[in-house]
């Protein structure tokens, strides 16, 4: 796995009078994004999730590879292979890079 170029989760929200206002990494100093609008509250924590989603279509990519080339069953494993097929979709879509 290559390293990661997104500053590293976990990230938090800053909230003013109830509203997210910035997103910055937990326990550092700097924001990642600040907002002149803030988005609407589901927004606000897919974003602050995006680290810890990405990190987890990762394990989960490793697994699916593990299972897929152990499976027998040619269903099984293309049901695998396109689940594989979405997982690295959105890992690719996270990291800017090509598939």
């Amino acid at each position: 796995m290559s390293e990661a170029k997104h500053t590293p989760g976990p990230w938090v929200g800053f909230m003013d009078s109830g509203k997210l206002v910035a997103i910055m990494p937990a326990g550092s100093p700097g924001d990642i994004c600040l907002f002149a609008v803030p988005p609407s509250d589901v927004d606000g924590d897919v974003m602050i999730a995006a680290p810890d989603m990405l990190a987890a279509l990762q394990v989960a990519e490793r697994y699916i590879d593990a299972v897929c080339a152990n499976t027998p069953d040619k269903k099984k494993r293309r049901n695998y292979s396109e689940a594989r097929g979405i997982v690295r979709a959105a890992i690719a879509k996270a990291t800017g890079a090509a598939l």
